[in-house]
């Protein structure tokens, strides 16, 4: 879906804008304080509605162009049962549990594309809760999507919990590189 917004901006000062809205995020100097959703919800074909922020600043007679702050992981999953809930966990470089939901920040005086850090005390665990169930089939994949900060994580760990309460993990040793 694309949407157009056309306006004049008078007076010359920088305008910073995020995507979706979020009433507890911040400004302190040029710098956007917010938090990344531990729990994101099930979307078919999709990320869920508003797990993906984008950021962008403009100032007078500019265009706003929006640039996205993450990176999706997409798992194609095939099965006879229906998923409950996914988990994802990383490892940075230095072994250490990789930083995936809760407090963030971007400088907005970014030149071409912003660069979201997390805080140091954001979560190590991202979930994805598919509601009653997302039902699966053993011949064609059903795909799941999960919102992450671009990082590099050198191993890590999907849990996945059925519907009926089993518990399935698999553990990646090799690194994964998401990029915004």
């Amino acid at each position: 879906a694309m949407a157009v917004f056309q306006g004049y901006i008078s007076d010359n000062r920088y305008y910073y804008a995020m995507y979706p809205y979020d009433k507890n995020a911040y400004m302190s100097g040029n710098v956007l304080y917010f938090s990344l959703p531990q729990t994101q919800r099930y979307s078919s074909e999709s990320f869920g509605a508003e797990m993906n922020p984008m950021v962008s600043y403009v100032s007078q007679g500019e265009e706003l162009h929006f640039h996205n702050l993450c990176g999706v992981l997409v798992l194609r999953m095939t099965g006879d049962f229906s998923v409950k809930s996914i988990s994802f966990s990383g490892k940075d470089s230095l072994d250490a549990p990789a930083k995936v939901a809760g407090n963030a920040q971007v400088n907005m005086g970014y030149e071409e594309y912003p660069e979201l850090v997390m805080g140091e005390d954001a979560a190590d665990c991202v979930v994805l809760d598919c509601g009653e169930g997302v039902v699966i089939n053993p011949s064609e994949p059903t795909l799941f999507y999960l919102v992450l900060p671009p990082a590099t994580y050198n191993s890590f760990t999907v849990t996945v919990v059925s519907a009926d309460g089993k518990i399935f993990t698999k553990e990646g040793t090799k690194p994964l590189t998401v990029k915004r």
